[in-house]
This record gives C-alpha cells, structure tokens and sequence, in this order.
C-alpha cells in the first residue's frame, strides 16, 4: 500500500501541474520601449546641420500615437508601448523630409515605417536607434521647402473675381494672399506646412476656415461662397442710398455757387452806379 503522506504529496504536485498553465497566462507588464535619433540638414561643405524643433510622432504596434520634438542638437527621444511595429512622421514648417534611415514608405499618408528588425536595439534600455549620431548622413535629412495651392472661387451663379484667398500657417506667423482673377482662379506660394485657408469678398459672406497641409507636390482647394444679405433703407440698398447722397449734395454745391456768383455781381454793379452819379466839383472850380 502506498502510504498516506505519499499520496498527498502526488495530489498537490498535480494541483500545482494544473494550476501553472491558468498562472503563466495571466497578463505580463508591457515592456517599455523607445526610439531615438536625430534630425538634420545639410549645410555647405558637405556639412550638417542640426534642426530644432521638428515635430516628431510616433504610432507604435497598439496604435497609440506618441509625441515628441527635437532639441536643439536635433536629437530625439520617444518613449513608445508595443514594439511590435511603428510609423514615424516628421514635421516642421517650411521643411520637408528627403531621406531616414530603417524606414520605408510613405505609408497611409506622410507616416514612414519603420524597420525594427534592422533598427539597432539597445536590450539594457530598450531603446531603438533610428539614426547614427549627428555628425553622419545617417541621420533623418530634412530640407527647406515650398509648396503650392491653387483652385477656383465661386458662388452659385458664378465665378467670384478680386476675392482675396488668404493662407496663415497653424502655427502662427504671417500669412499669405492672393486675389482672384476673371474666372475665380487663385495660386499661393510659401512654404511647406499647415495652413488656414479663409476667402472674403465684398457683397460675400467670409468662408469658414479650411485646413490644409501643404507639401511639395502641388495641392488645390475650391472654395463656394454665399451672397451677404443685402440691407435696405426705405426700400434702397446702401449703394442707391449712397448715390441720392451724393446727387443731393453735389445739387445743393451748384446752387450755393450760382448764388454766391449771383450775389457778388449785383454787388459790384451798385458799386459802379454810385462812383457815376458823384458830382465833379474840380472841374466847377477851374472854370
């Protein structure tokens, strides 16, 4: 017979046996990654430059987008949750990205993705290196761009001439107009980014604000406006009211002229009558 304390023992071994399968499959803590670089732009003599400021975001393996900019020796650091894959955008008004290393793209738009497997991996830190250090062509290169928009501006019955089709950047700075022609065409030039479109016209409501980025390949953008209401004064609009203004004041003007003119003759006729009628006591006294 197999003894009691034997028994008990082969019970809880199988106990533990199938409970460690329930125990292993409990969720782990997310490993923590990140993903660093820097960003640049060439220079003359073949020299870099660092670039600040530069928006970078990263849309990690959950799909969680995460955010970060450049400091001023152009470097980058991001800390991401799933590693499985990552999508990377740079951005910076009046740039644009011309080459990275361990990406590919673009994919879905202006994002790149990013080869993990051939990105260097620090396991200590868990942190990829996207680029080499600044002083290499390894590095995200970026360049000073513009861009071009261009379309149409009309109303329901028509081409909109002399609208004027202004652009200012998102975030901030001066903006950039251009006016329409006979057939409602407009075309600005400036530098790449994202823009504010917004048209206005006389006897036109202004439009709403229409966001757009700006790349090197030429974008466009039409515009509908719609007629203001026209305000009436006793059943004239203020053109009309405007005009009888001027007609009324410009008669009243030639008036108060031909008077005065007429006033200052008669004046002058009297005058000329008394100096006749004087008598000449010189010639009486001679003779």
């Amino acid at each position: 017979m197999i003894p009691k304390a034997a028994l008990f023992l082969v019970a809880a071994t199988a106990l533990l046996a199938l409970g460690a399968p329930y125990a292993c499959g409990a969720p782990a803590a997310a490993e923590a990654h990140a993903i660093e670089g820097y960003v640049v732009e060439g220079g003359g003599s073949g020299k870099t430059l660092p670039v600040k400021d530069v928006d970078v975001t990263i849309v990690d393996g959950s799909g969680a987008e995460c955010r970060g900019r450049t400091d001023e020796g152009g470097f980058f650091h991001i800390e991401i949750g799933s590693a499985s894959s990552a999508q990377i955008r740079f951005q910076k008004h009046g740039y644009t990205l011309i080459a990275c290393p361990n990406v590919s793209g673009p994919d879905g738009g202006d994002l790149l993705s990013i080869d993990l497997a051939k990105t260097p991996y620090d396991a200590e830190t868990g942190t990829y290196s996207l680029t080499s250090g600044p002083d290499g062509w390894q590095c995200a290169i970026m360049a000073a761009s513009s861009g071009i928009v261009r379309g149409t501006v009309s109303y329901e019955k028509g081409w909109v001439a002399g609208a004027v089709v202004s652009a200012s950047p998102v975030s901030g700075g001066a903006s950039y107009t251009a006016t329409t022609d006979d057939r409602g065409n407009y075309e600005i030039q400036c530098p790449t980014g994202r823009y504010l479109i917004q048209v206005s016209c006389q006897g036109f409501a202004p439009s709403e604000a229409s966001e757009i980025t700006l790349s090197s390949n030429p974008s466009s953008l039409s515009v509908t406006l719609s007629k203001s209401p026209v305000k009436t004064y006793f059943g004239l609009d203020m053109a009309h009211v405007l005009m009888l203004i001027g007609i009324a004041l410009g008669t009243l003007l030639v008036v108060s002229t031909w008077a005065l003119m007429r006033h200052t003759g008669t004046h002058r006729r009297i005058e000329v009558l008394e100096d006749l009628e004087e008598p000449d006591d010189q010639d009486d006294g001679v003779r």
